[in-house]
């Protein structure tokens, strides 16, 4: 068993279409949020505008409780439900999720095939020591998984959380989050004036299949500077018609958004052009008819093709770059689902539909 101290406004902040995110805490550890590779995330968010759409997480499955404020959210078009302070409603992450009303909200965000909860416990002086104990329900729910997370949310007051000789004061803001095996026995119980949102997620955990694989950083090597000038000289429409062995490996997420960053603003294309110009105007005066210039830019493109567009790369990517490039056939479990979502995805045909999806709606 393991547990952490979270205290208010200690979290990762964030900004969503509809308002702030504060990430408390993600499993595994290394999980990111936006790759959309994690087990369970606990959060709290804000919907600052009276009409939101939530952001779509087909992968997992969403649990709200109000914090303070009304909503009304509607799933797929179907009647909205309306949730007041302390209510709570699950949903896929799938569905269209729409809501009208602001609020601030406490969300659990599970992997579908996990499960989780959240209820409130209150905590009274006058009852003295509030002994927490696991629902039926629960109990029966933790037999079918490997781990338990249980956290502990301060929404209102003070509780003094006492567990395996530990006493740990949560005020409004903080909580408590204890994760351990399935079976495992803990003491644990509340003294003080407090509404408590407690939160259960039962999960099994597959690193391979549910997480990526973390590469230690290291030096710039030789294979480094191979990998990079590869990378760079393929990012063009129908690159893998002309390098077949594009279609032999696979970047993983980790450079894979840092050269799609690169390639978006065009920073190669930019920098050869500006090469480009620079020399120019520096000899412009010194070189007359089509052979030198042509020879000029030539020379000019080369060194830039072998030198400076791998150099930036190198500057980019996380290193080591050539222990980011993978054989297909080598991938994990977890890598090889991105792979084929990412080879039956066509980002352009994405892009444009995003774009005109309002007015495809309205007629």
């Amino acid at each position: 068993m393991k547990y952490s101290y979270i205290k208010k406004d200690s979290g990762k902040k964030t900004h969503w279409s509809g308002g702030l995110t504060e990430e408390y805490a993600i499993f595994p550890q290394n999980g990111n949020y936006s790759l959309r590779s994690f087990i369970w995330r606990l959060s709290s968010s804000t919907i600052e505008n009276d009409d939101s759409t939530f952001t779509s997480l087909p992968e997992f499955d969403r649990i709200i409780m109000v914090l303070n404020g009304e909503v009304d959210l509607s799933y797929d078009d179907n009647p909205p439900v309306h949730l007041k302070q302390y209510d709570t409603d699950s949903f896929g992450g799938e569905q269209s999720t729409k809501s009208k009303g602001k609020i601030s909200d406490y969300n659990l965000i599970i992997r579908k095939g996990n499960t989780g909860f959240i209820n409130t416990l209150k905590v009274t002086s006058a009852e003295g020591n509030t002994v927490v104990v696991s629902s039926d329900v629960e109990n029966k729910t933790e037999k079918n998984y490997d781990n338990v997370m249980n956290s502990y949310y301060c929404a209102e007051g003070y509780a003094v959380a006492n567990f395996n000789n530990e006493t740990i004061m949560l005020k409004v803001g903080d909580q408590l989050i204890i994760e351990r095996t399935s079976g495992e026995k803990f003491d644990l119980s509340f003294l003080g004036d407090a509404v408590l949102l407690k939160v259960s997620a039962f999960y099994s955990y597959n690193s391979n299949a549910y997480g990526p694989t973390i590469i230690p950083p290291e030096t710039v090597s030789v294979d480094d500077y191979l990998a990079c000038l590869y990378i760079a000289n393929t990012q063009f429409r129908y690159a893998e018609k002309i390098f077949k062995s594009l279609n032999k490996f696979w970047y993983d997420e980790f450079i894979n958004l840092k050269i799609k960053k690169l390639e978006k603003y065009c920073v190669t294309s930019l920098i050869w052009l500006i090469g480009a110009m620079f020399l120019l105007v520096a000899f412009y005066d010194n070189l007359s008819g089509f052979l030198p210039w042509f020879i000029l830019i030539a020379v000019w493109t080369v060194f830039d093709a072998f030198v400076v567009s791998p150099l930036i790369y190198i500057l980019v990517l996380p290193k080591p770059v050539a222990k980011h490039i993978k054989a297909i056939n080598d991938l994990t479990p977890y890598e090889a689902d991105l792979y084929e979502k990412e080879k039956n995805t066509n980002e352009q045909l994405e892009k444009i539909l995003k774009k005109y999806k309002h007015v495809c709606k309205d007629k």
